[in-house]
């Protein structure tokens, strides 16, 4: 595995988890999301591509309801 998904990964879970009060924490997910995106195509790891689409439309739809005491 790269570490460039480690990274990405860890972007996921820093602004997921609401560990540290950061402003950019939707963009933050976005750009590690597109990130594992774009490093699942390149690696045709459809697996991992769907569950990432998922966890993301999940994660903004959580976001802009209004349910973000932690994002």
């Amino acid at each position: 595995m790269d570490i460039y998904l480690w990274f990405f990964f860890l972007g996921v879970f820093v602004s997921g988890q609401g560990l540290y009060d950061l402003k950019g924490k939707l963009l933050l997910m976005i750009f590690s999301n597109v990130g594992i995106l774009i490093w699942a195509w390149i690696n045709s790891t459809w697996e991992l591509f769907a569950i990432t689409i998922l966890m993301m439309i999940a994660w903004i739809t959580r976001f802009f309801k209004g349910d973000n005491r932690n994002a």
